[in-house]
């Protein structure tokens, strides 16, 4: 990989991991550019999760738990917790898209600082 590939996959590396503690834990104190900074005080802003849609995703995506493990922690059963995340997830996205977030993120993604 070229240097710049390297920068590039770093920097998103730092914004995916930003967000995701934006998104998971927005308590979590990180010092990414301030370009990710913003998006990501915005993303807080736009998404409005409950403890239980927070633990949910923070069972199956960083803790490891398959989507029924992570239900059955949470007493749902497996149609449950599938159409739970899967309502979750697509409430996410509305909220990034309609936020205006997701251009945004995108070329921070790309490495378009100025975006």
């Amino acid at each position: 990989m070229s240097p710049e590939a390297l920068q590039a996959a770093e920097e998103r590396t730092q914004l995916l991991t930003l967000l995701y503690g934006t998104v998971l834990d927005p308590a979590a104190d990180s010092s990414p550019p301030d370009a990710w900074q913003q998006a990501a005080q915005r993303l807080r802003a736009a998404l409005s999760l409950s403890p239980e849609e927070r633990l949910l995703l923070r069972l199956i995506y960083q803790d490891g738990l398959s989507v029924v493990e992570a239900g059955r922690l949470l007493g749902l059963g497996t149609d449950q917790v599938h159409g739970r995340l899967r309502r979750l997830l697509q409430r996410i996205r509305q909220q990034v898209e309609d936020s205006g977030l997701a251009r945004e993120l995108k070329g921070l993604l790309r490495g378009e600082h100025d975006v």
